[in-house]
């Protein structure tokens, strides 16, 4: 029987992210009871890496324990609670409308490779132990549902208005959980100063990480010139060593026949040859690379956002089409 001591979280799962777990499982062999879930007979619980190699044996042998949820005090149980002595409140720990029984379908790690996208509330399964369920699950449970979070997509013009209209609702909101809880009689220091509701913006985190991104763009700027100079300076050096090396097979080509534009056309064809597979390592192992490092950063920072530099991508190119032929031309 699973048992918790906290608040936890039960999330809804939409029809969408269903199928997207029933693929993933599927195509991991995971021990998960998907279609328990699905079917409203099954609950699954999402962690962050947290279990160990013994904890995800014995994750495995508990799919199919039963799981049964109560409900949280309500206002007139915290005051109650609170007037209540330590026997008192032992004789009132269990109640609450208890739920139906229902399975547990698994343990799931949403930060192992490949694991689909679904949408979570912005502390993910830290602290508590978060519970997945489907609609059908849900109707059986003896509660409401709850908003965790949600987004906003603003169109820039209007977006100073639109912050300032979300922090006035976020400030009445403040102020009537704050009042709920004097008169309750649970309010405590960390209540009185953290606050229950908040909005993050991105276009704020990107203000706040303005000067260390402009720092992070010089370093990798600097980085990308030296590497391009170090490359085009190799080029330049194998590319006129060799046609010095070359000189005196140039000298019997020419003795029989070799015009210098034949000379100069062969040349340029080397040059060609080079930049051609220099430009499909770019296009593609260079792509794969950034598409890595792109998904990494969208990872770690909200509001992180990637576009791929087709302008500069052909510009390179170009360049360096120009200077491979360029050098090849001038040389012959």
């Amino acid at each position: 029987m699973i048992e918790g001591f906290e608040e936890d979280v039960i999330q809804i799962l939409k029809e969408e992210e269903l199928l997207r777990l029933q693929k993933y499982v599927k195509e991991n062999d995971l021990p998960v009871d998907v279609e328990s879930l699905a079917a409203g007979d099954g609950v699954m619980i999402l962690h962050d890496h947290q279990l160990t190699p013994n904890q995800e044996k014995l994750a495995k042998e508990s799919v199919g324990e039963p799981v049964y949820f109560t409900t949280m005090r309500s206002k007139e149980d915290f005051i109650r609670w609170n007037q209540a002595d330590a026997k008192e409140r032992d004789s009132m720990a269990d109640r609450g409308k208890r739920s139906e029984t229902f399975v547990l379908s698994g343990y799931m790690d949403n930060r192992a490779e490949g694991f689909p996208h679904i949408r979570q509330t912005w502390h993910g399964a830290e602290g508590t132990i978060y519970y997945l369920i489907s609609e059908k699950g849900f109707e059986k449970l003896p509660t409401r549902r709850k908003t965790l979070y949600m987004e906003l997509s603003v169109d820039e013009e209007k977006e100073r208005q639109v912050k300032t209209r979300i922090h006035e609702i976020i400030s009445r909101e403040e102020l009537r959980r704050k009042k709920g809880n004097v008169d309750t009689g649970t309010e405590t220091e960390q209540e009185e100063t953290e606050a229950g509701i908040f909005c993050i913006s991105k276009s704020d985190l990107r203000a706040e990480a303005a000067s260390a991104v402009r720092g992070n763009r010089r370093v990798l700027g600097s980085i990308s010139i030296v590497l391009l100079l170090a490359g085009l300076t190799n080029y330049f050096n194998v590319m006129i060593t060799g046609i010095l090396a070359r000189r005196k097979e140039f000298e019997v080509m020419e003795s029989i026949g070799m015009t210098r534009k034949q000379k100069k056309k062969l040349l340029m064809a080397e040059g060609m040859y080079y930049c051609i597979i220099v430009g499909i390592l770019m296009l593609t192992a260079g792509s794969g690379l950034l598409r890595l490092v792109c998904r990494y950063m969208e990872g770690r920072l909200s509001y992180f956002e990637s576009s791929y530099p087709l302008g500069w991508m052909l510009g390179l190119i170009g360049g360096l089409t120009v200077i491979c032929v360029g050098v090849a031309a001038s040389r012959a």
